[in-house]
Parts: C-alpha cells; structure tokens; sequence
C-alpha cells in the first residue's frame, strides 16, 4: 500500500519549479494577504504604493493553479489598473513592471506566440532605457515560465546566465544566486543529481557569505537531491535544517510544502508515526490557507493510507471525498494524485474494479499533463504493484518494465529497488528465470545500499540529536517562562506596596476633592440644566425631521397615484379609438408612465427616500410589462442583477430605457418564432460606471438600420435618455444575440433629490 501512495510523493522537481522559484515571483500570495492587499489598495492613493498592490493582485490570481479563465481575467484587470497608474504617474519603473507581468499573463493564458512577442517587445524596451533589473527580472520569469513547461533548452540556460550577469552588474548577490539554484534544479531534474548537488553547496555557501536569511529553499532541494541518491541520513539532516531556517527567517508561506518534504523523509525510512504527524501538519496549513496543491492530495494518500492500516478503509475514503469537496482539485496532476488516492482505497474495500478503473484514471491524467517527471515512472509502478496483486502478471509486467524506462539518476533508490523486486516476481510466475535472478541481484544490491547500518546507526543519531535540540529549546522556553513568573511575583509584591501608598495619597486627595465638591454641585446643575435644553431642541428637530420624511412619502404616494389616474384615462381613451396606430401609440404612453409610477411607488415604500434599489425594480417593471403584453412563457427573461441603488435622477432614465428596450424586444425581436429568450443584466464594470444590457436571441435589426438617422420612436429615446444620463448607448450583434448596452457613471445625489420634491 505504501509503495502505491509513492506516486504521489515524487513529484518534488516540477514543485520545486513551481513553488520554490523565486521567492518574489512564485505564487507565494495566500487568500488571507491577498484581502489584505485589496484593503490597502481600496484606501490607498493614486501613487507608486497602489502599483505595487495592483500588480500583487494581479500575481495572486495570474499564478492559481488551474490557470482558470476567471482567475486571468481578475489579473488581466489588476495589471490594467497598474498601466494606467504608471501612466499617470510616469513611472518608468512602474511601466516596465506591469508589461513584465503582461508577459506572464500572456504565458499563463498558453498563448505562447504573444508571450514571446510581448518578452521581446519589452526587452528592447527596457535596454533602450537601460533597464538592466527589469531586464533580468524578465529573463528569469521567462525561463522560470518554460521549465514548468518542461522545456529544458539552450534558450533557457541562456535567459538564466543572462539574468544571473545583469544582477552581477546591479550588485544584487541574493538574486544573482537565486539564478543559480535554477539551474541547479534544472540539474536535479534531468537526472544531472551530482552536479546539481555540488551546484547547491556553492549556492547554499554564496547564501551563508551574505548572510541571507531564506536558506529553507536550497536546503530542502539538498534533501530531495540526497533522497534520490539515497542518502536518507543527508535528506533527513536537510528536510530538517529547512524547517528550522523557515521558522527563525519567519517565512511561513509554504510551510506546508516544507512539512510534507519531511514527512516523505520519515515515510521512505520507516518512521510512519513522524511522517503522518508532519503530513497532518502540512494538511492542516493547506486547508487555512484554501488553497487546492499538488501536496494536499500528497499528503491526503498518507494520511488515508495510515487509516487503511488501521483496519479503517471506509473512513479513508470519507476522509478523501470530503477534501476533494472543500478543496476541489483543478490541474491534471491533482486529479491524477486524486484518483490515485480513490483506488488505493476502493482496494482496501476489497472493490478491485473500481479501484482498476481509478488507476487507469490516474495513469492517463498523468500521462495527459505531459510532465515528464519521476511521478510518471511512479504512476506505472503503482498499478504494476496492482495487477501483481491481482496476479495478472502480463499487464503487472509492462508496467513495471515502463518504469524502468525512465532516467535510473531521476529515480530513488528506494523506486528501484521495489521495482526489481517484483519484475523478479513476475519473471518467476511467467518462467524467466534468468531474468527473475537478474531482477533479484540487483534489487539485493540496492537493499544492501539502502540498509547500511552506518547509514542507519546515523538517521537514528540525526533524530536523536533533533529531537535532544528540540528538548534544550523547550527547556529553555521553560526557563524563561520561569523566569518571567518570578519576574511577574516580584512586581505583584511592588504594586501592593505602590498600592497601600497610593491608598493614602488619595485620602488625601479625596479630602481635598471634597472641598471642591460644593462648587462642583452648582456647576453640575447649570449643565444638566442646558442638556435638558439641549435635548429638547433635538426632540424638536427629530419631529420636523419625521414630519418631513412623512410629507416626502406623501408627495410620492400622490405623484404615483396621479401617474396612476393618467394611465388609467389613457385606458379608457383607447378603447373609444379605432385607430391601431393610436391606439398602439397611447398603450406604449401607458407603459412608460407606469415605468416612471412604478419609481414613485418604490420610494415612498422604502425606508430610504432618497435611492432605489434598481434590481427589485427591473424585476417589478419586467413582470409588469410581461403581464401586460399576455406572454405565457413563449418569451423567457435571464436576469442578472446587481443590487445597485440610483436615484430619481437616473433611475427613471434607466426605466424609460428598460420598457422601450423590452418592449422593443417583445414586440419585433420575435415576430416569426413567438418564442426567445430575453436577458437583463444591470451590473458595475468599476466603481463608478454602470451598465444596461438588454439582450435578445431574435433575428436582429434589419441590415440597413442606421441609428444615427433612425425614425424609431423608442430607439431615439433610448439615445436621448442616455445623454441625459451623460452616458453612451451602442447596439451590437454577435453570435446571433442582439445586445443594447448602455453605460453611465454612478451618482448618488440624495441631497438633491429630496429638495425636487
């Protein structure tokens, strides 16, 4: 069981690319510094401080996994907000900043093409302006953008040293070095493990000679890089190391990636107690931070897998639905590691066919990322172990022979030595008994490597010697708390002494205070006196106040009760006519006059005067034009309705525009079908603009329609309503939706609206 969760757990070079780059570039941004950026920005001035905000923002939901639509397009918007700002305020340093981060967007998006047409656009840009930062900063994102595609190429080793040079030049040795460990885990990751560990050392030594605080990064591919080699006691002393210089540099970010490195460590050596508490920690960092990872469905197998051992295999697998609800997996790789952790346990629930179906799953989604990574060699020993069990040697021997296609320097020692082991199986069971004997020798040989009693004699002295650290820290909080506590006792016993002189300081006191007391009194009666006045004032002005919210109330009722009595003479005047025209003409007059009424009814009925709640009354306004055109569901209305509140002086702009939209829509838009469908949409697209979209899946306008020279009653008002509101009115059509839309900037002028009236 645990060499099946092993897939899971091999995929340190590609987050090594990911989540350990560079520090100020990977996505190191979790929700909760996120809102704290969008507060700041909300009350931040138009400088060089809401620029850096926009562009954090814009790097949190560019660099999410998944690169969802939704997420891209929240950074689009971020990274325009930074153009304009720099704009505004010249900021060269700025500018370039933001066009860095359209590169990367353009990356993120997969528009490879546009990527590298915005890179080179902006590196002649920045050598113009001899930029040399921004330059190196753009090199070292566009590499770090193709490793994570698995692009190992001449290009990217150029980009690298270049970037490397220009900080060199600028004097920024942290930086410079940063490049370096890169390339070292380029190194690890094409299986170059012992050049990429002497690459490290130098790093990590470079690091010590400037005194960078943030040595977790380089120590914890030291400990991957010993892994694979399998020197678990080099690992372990590492993985450790990392979590200390997370903890004293207080870089807690990815924490939970660092928990779980450790956690692998104890796992691979046996010490399943240490590794499932490390792994809880690190789940437990990943669900505050709510944020889906590679990791968290990493150390979900564990810790399912440690409940399966348990004898508690229907509580594993609750325990993996249930995360997968609260943290949905989105990239292919997490779904893959999901349905690994699915067949692990429909395989201890005895269901062989599901568990099949969810490993052929997890090899497929693997294989569909196109990462070429150890966690590839893993997914074909995971379901080779599989079909072993089931003792279909066939198909558990072309998996594991797959396995053994991969790099031997990018595999574990661990990895191969499991392999061996059961091809030896398979070989034996299908007759090939030389290469059953072959299999067997070498994986003798890799447990001996693996078994070494130095090698273990020293893992158990590293814990030791952790663990004996860990109790010298304690001892000395333990001192300090103690130390404190007598501290604390010995400033209880001063305060009592303070005490009883303070107690006969203010005898004294209160003798003196008495003396004043009389006057006091008079004082104190001349004041309640003026707050009785006072009070009486304001219950005065709160009658007036109420009296004339009541008179405001009123007018509205009487203005709407007067629209209402027009209506209903215009009613009654069509139904003496003969003429369809008039008659037409004074029902579309009923209609926008019950649109203006229907304003006045909402605001004597709100407890607010002064605004109205525009989503309550598109709705209102719609299902009476519904009603009043008999439609009985041939015509469908989509709403999508922010609750924006305007007042009189737009609102009933925007309801004229509304019913002669709709009922435009009604009445021509589904001439020849009877049926459609008809959406509103009423929504912010700033904090100050508005828009009014009235859309329809009808046959559109006629192809000679001109709305400048239009004789349309409704659509020249429409166009004259939206100067009124000093907005612009357009009419598109696409994809065979007609869209009118119009857009106005948001006033609230409540003050001159209860003085109209």
């Amino acid at each position: 069981m645990k060499s099946q969760l092993n897939i899971c757990l091999k995929f340190l070079m590609l987050l090594f690319i990911t989540v350990f780059g560079m520090d100020s570039f990977s996505q190191d941004i979790n929700r909760a510094t996120a809102n704290g950026y969008l507060a700041e920005l909300q009350s931040t001035k138009a400088d060089s401080a809401r620029v850096r905000l926009s562009l954090q923002l814009a790097k949190f939901h560019i660099l999410k996994p998944g690169e969802l639509k939704a997420d891209l397009d929240s950074g689009e918007r971020y990274i325009n907000l930074a153009h304009n700002l720099s704009n505004s305020l010249k900021s060269v340093k700025w500018q370039h900043q933001s066009l860095i981060m359209d590169v990367v967007l353009a990356m993120e998006r997969g528009d490879e093409a546009q990527g590298r047409k915005l890179f080179n656009q902006a590196i002649r840009d920045f050598q113009n302006t001899n930029d040399k930062e921004a330059e190196a900063d753009l090199r070292f994102r566009f590499a770090i953008w193709l490793t994570t595609r698995g692009t190992y190429t001449a290009e990217v080793l150029s980009n690298f040293h270049k970037s490397a040079a220009l900080y060199r030049a600028l004097k920024k040795p942290a930086l410079e070095i940063n490049v370096f460990k890169e390339i070292a885990s380029i190194h690890f990751d094409e299986g170059k493990v012992d050049i990429a560990e002497s690459e490290l050392l130098t790093v990590l030594a470079r690091y010590k000679d400037i005194k960078y605080p943030k040595l977790h990064y380089t120590y914890n591919l030291l400990s991957s890089v010993s892994r694979v080699k399998g020197n678990f006691n080099k690992s372990l002393r590492y993985a450790l190391l990392s979590v200390e210089a997370m903890k004293s540099s207080n870089d807690t970010t990815n924490a939970a990636n660092f928990y779980a490195d450790l956690a692998r460590i104890y796992m691979e050596i046996g010490n399943t107690e240490k590794g499932i508490e490390w792994y809880k920690n690190a789940l437990q960092k990943w669900k505050q931070n709510e944020r889906a990872t590679f990791g968290v469905f990493v150390a979900a197998g564990y810790v399912s897998d440690d409940l399966i051992q348990q004898g508690k295999a229907h509580d594993a697998l609750n325990f993996t639905v249930n995360l997968s609800k609260r943290l949905p997996p989105i990239t292919l790789i997490q779904k893959a590691c999901f349905a690994q952790n699915l067949a692990i346990c429909y395989n201890a629930l005895h269901k062989y066919a599901q568990a099949e179906r969810y490993y052929l799953e997890s090899l497929k989604l693997y294989e569909e990322s196109k990462n070429d990574f150890e966690v590839s060699e893993e997914a074909q020993r995971a379901i080779g172990k599989f079909y072993l069990q089931r003792e279909d040697f066939n198909k558990a021997g072309d998996h594991l022979r797959k396995a053994l296609l991969f790099n031997p320097n990018r595999l574990s020692t661990a990895s191969l030595k499991d392999i061996h082991a059961m091809l030896f199986r398979v070989d034996s069971a299908q007759g090939r008994f030389l290469s059953a004997i072959n299999h067997q020798k070498i994986h003798k040989q890799l447990s001996d490597s693996l078994l070494d009693s130095r090698k273990t004699r020293e893992i158990e002295e590293l814990q030791i010697q952790y663990e004996t650290e860990k109790r010298k820290k304690d001892l000395a909080l333990l001192s300090n708390t103690s130390k404190l506590q007598e501290n604390k006792l010995q400033q209880a016993s001063m305060t009592q002494h303070y005490t009883f002189l303070g107690l006969g300081l203010m005898a004294v006191i209160l003798i003196l205070l008495y003396s004043q007391y009389k006057l006091k009194n008079k004082s104190n009666r001349d004041l309640q006196n003026q707050k009785l006045e006072i009070s009486e004032k304001n219950d005065s002005l709160e009658h007036l106040l109420g009296e004339k919210e009541w008179l405001l109330k009123e007018v509205h009722h009487r203005v709407k009760n007067n629209l209402q009595i027009v209506i209903s003479l215009l009613n009654t005047q069509s139904s003496y006519l003969d003429n369809d025209v008039a008659s037409k003409a004074l029902k579309e007059s009923q209609h926008r006059l019950h649109s203006i009424s229907l304003i006045h009814q909402k605001l004597y009925q709100s407890e607010n005067l002064s605004v109205i709640n525009m989503a309550d009354y598109i709705s209102d306004l719609t299902s009476y034009l519904s009603e009043s055109f008999k439609l009985t569901g041939n015509i469908h209305f989509d709403f999508q309705l922010s609750p924006i509140q305007l007042d009189i002086n737009q609102a009933i702009p925007v309801g004229l525009i509304l019913n002669e939209a709709i009922t435009n829509a009604i009445k021509h838009a589904f001439k020849t079908t009877k049926k459609g469908n008809v959406g509103v949409t009423f929504h912010e697209e700033d904090p100050e603009l508005v828009a009014l979209l009235i859309t329809d899946n009808g046959p559109g306008f006629p192809a000679d329609f001109d709305l400048e020279n239009c004789q349309s009653l409704g659509m020249n008002l429409i166009n004259g309503l939206s100067r009124q509101l000093d907005g612009t009115f357009a009419i598109t059509r696409r994809d065979n939706i007609t869209c009118l839309k119009i857009s106005f900037n948001h006033k609230l002028t409540p003050e001159i609206s209860e003085r109209d009236f």
